[in-house]
């Protein structure tokens, strides 16, 4: 019976589990990206004139404006802004996902 329990415990769902200090940003679960990343300059506000998506996501240095790209300066949801941390491997160290990286 022990050996059955230990078992589920190794099998079972691990994306409960927080992560071991150093994880790097983008190997983080998706909820905990979009918490740090506010801590670090990301913002968020409604989308005023999208009629695709409610909420629109900016990274640090995004200027709201009629300049911004969809999917550079801002996003249309989280799981958009998890696909581009993991993409360009924000780790909050090195990389924060703000404009000026993109140099």
């Amino acid at each position: 019976d022990d050996d059955d329990d230990d078992d589920d415990d190794a099998s079972g769902d691990s994306d409960d589990a927080p992560p071991p200090r150093g994880t790097p940003l983008w190997k983080r679960a998706p909820a905990e990206v979009w918490n740090e990343l506010r801590k670090h300059g990301w913002t968020y506000a409604p989308a005023k004139k999208d009629l695709k998506y409610v909420w629109h996501y900016r990274r640090p240095g995004c200027n709201a404006g009629a300049d911004a790209t969809f999917g550079v300066d801002y996003f249309g949801t989280e799981e958009q802004v998890v696909a581009f941390i993991k993409k360009k491997k924000v780790d909050l160290k090195t990389t924060f996902g703000h404009l000026d990286e993109d140099e």
